[in-house]
């Protein structure tokens, strides 16, 4: 069993994780020009980053759940930071041009706003959000 770091924390769920369809990362790859190398953040099972490095784009993950990103290391699409992003120490975040992913929604706005901090002027935070 796996432990979840921070799922005792206020409106943490462990079952707020969907994976990302493939389909909707090629759609998305294939009408934003995105520069690597990129930090999917909340990278789950690494299924974003498994598509970025069928395209040939670098790419780092941070995943809070320690069994998720030990999916995402054997799947080998990237380096895997296991920690919660949100509470990440900059230094083990890694330089990026891009950073994004399919955040849980009920922190998507601090999401969004942690990853606009890291990326360069000039790069880009993809997100896929519900409606």
């Amino acid at each position: 069993m796996s432990r979840t770091r921070g799922a005792s924390s206020p409106g943490r769920s462990p079952l707020d994780f969907y994976e990302t369809p493939p389909e909707a990362i090629e759609a998305l790859l294939d009408h934003v020009p995105l520069v690597g190398p990129f930090l999917d953040v909340g990278c789950g099972t690494g299924a974003i980053m498994g598509v970025m490095a069928k395209r040939g784009i670098e790419a780092y993950g941070i995943e809070l759940d320690e069994g998720r990103a030990a999916v995402a290391m054997g799947r080998g699409v990237g380096r895997i930071y296991v920690d919660d992003f949100l509470g990440a120490n900059p230094l083990v975040v890694p330089m990026v041009n891009s950073a994004g992913g399919n955040p849980p929604f009920r922190h998507a706005t601090k999401m969004i706003e942690a990853a606009v901090r890291i990326v360069p002027r000039g790069g880009m935070v993809p997100m896929l959000l519900r409606q």
